[in-house]
């Protein structure tokens, strides 16, 4: 790095190198772990490659796309989404202007900026805009398969996936089926093709092929999805457990509230304990991605305890998942909501075992917090019923809540 700043002094080709290498040393940290250490590397390269546009944009604006992707991207994964949303949408509108004078060589890009785009607005908290960009990327794709069918056909099918899902969790669970079965169709094709470098992109899309089932109402269809990712991941893991550690447990995960819905408790019981024992396990290797992941395992892992009768257990691990959920909130507001969500939980299931004291206070603490949030002002029984999935109680409805508690379906 020394020779290249060194060189940088000489001209603006050598500058861009010296950008080019930051780039690659921001990669380099981050895939090693170091997720707030690659963020000083890709802001500078950004500024560098921001000077060279402005000085000679026939040139370097492409560059400057690139290197407003790679600083968006590491904002993301060190846990700065909100901040990741504005270079990737300066990125993807610059390729949008480039596309115009060279469509061949900066339509695959823009789509690659789209589909990016997209699933960051999603990471941000702004699910309700992600299918927008999705939906972009996969109109683009579908005309540079027509021209290159084998060089584009993964990319479309990735982006088809994410558009079913974000569709999915915008609550348009009609159109999200069709992309989401053609993106696992179209897998299903290349990774007959090239099963190493496409069965985890296959599980990944079945996952996602769940959601939309779930979503739509198709719970047997959604068991059957996630139960065949869960088994190409294991058949993965066999060869590669630390590539797909991850969706193993998202899908573990996902499984054991599908088996709930289905009725199958104890099966859902044991399912929800191996994704929480995976999260527990991958929290070594990237405790910002997965503490949220394994707080919300241990909230779902509560409620199968619980349905099981395991009614002490479930309160223990309740609070485990709320202590956990109020440590990741007092770094990152966004978290608010998953706690206020935990101490739902936590209130309803205290209340169960007869800690009716405690149960209110959670409730009240829950109720609390979700006006802050919301900036709604609910009398205590409109917080009760929006908190307790539509179940308010009062002293004299302890013992219909304890026999009646069913389960709000998991936003998957």
């Amino acid at each position: 790095m020394t020779i290249f700043r060194y060189l940088a002094e000489s001209g603006r080709g050598h500058q861009d190198s010296l950008a080019a290498s930051l780039i690659n040393l921001s990669s380099q940290l981050a895939d090693a772990g170091d997720k707030q250490g690659a963020l000083g590397p890709a802001r500078e390269a950004l500024a560098i490659r921001r000077e060279l546009a402005e000085a000679d944009p026939l040139t370097f604006r492409p560059h400057l796309a690139t290197a407003l992707q790679n600083f968006g991207v590491r904002l993301c994964e060190a846990g700065h989404p909100r901040d990741a949303v504005e270079p990737v949408g300066e990125a993807v509108a610059l390729l949008g202007e480039l596309v115009e004078s060279n469509a061949a060589e900066f339509a695959p890009k823009l789509a690659l900026a789209l589909n990016n785009y997209g699933n960051l607005l999603a990471a941000a908290g702004r699910v309700e805009t992600a299918a927008g960009p999705a939906r972009e990327a996969v109109a683009l794709y579908r005309k540079l398969v027509t021209s290159d069918p084998v060089a584009h056909r993964a990319e479309l099918a990735r982006s088809l996936s994410n558009l079913g899902l974000w569709l999915a969790h915008n609550g348009d669970v009609t159109a999200s089926l069709a992309p989401a079965e053609e993106a696992v169709a179209r897998y299903r094709e290349v990774a007959a093709v090239d099963p190493d470098a496409f069965r985890p992109e296959l599980a990944r899309c079945l996952a996602v092929l769940g959601t939309a089932f779930s979503r739509a109402g198709r719970g047997q269809a959604a068991l059957d999805a996630v139960g065949e990712a869960v088994v190409l991941y294991r058949e993965l893991a066999a060869a590669d457990p630390a590539s797909v550690r991850s969706g193993l447990a998202a899908s573990l995960d996902d499984l054991s509230q599908y088996q709930a819905n289905q009725g199958a408790a104890h099966a859902a019981l044991a399912t929800a304990e191996e994704a929480v024992g995976l999260y527990r396990e991958l929290i070594g290797t990237d405790p910002l991605v997965h503490r949220p992941r394994l707080g919300s395992a241990l909230d779902r892992l509560s409620r199968r305890l619980h349905m099981t009768a395991s009614r002490p257990a479930a309160v223990a691990v309740a609070r485990e998942a709320v202590a956990l959920q109020r440590e990741l909130s007092e770094n990152d507001p966004d978290c608010r909501q998953s706690l206020a969500e935990a101490l739902h939980n936590l209130s309803v299931l205290l209340m169960c075992v007869g800690a009716e004291e405690a149960g209110r206070a959670a409730l009240a603490e829950a109720a609390a917090m979700t006006s802050e949030i919301t900036g709604d002002k609910p009398t205590f029984h409109v917080a009760i019923e929006r908190g307790l999935w539509g179940i308010a109680w009062t002293r004299s409805d302890k013992d219909r809540l304890r026999a009646s508690y069913v389960e709000k379906p998991d936003k998957n």
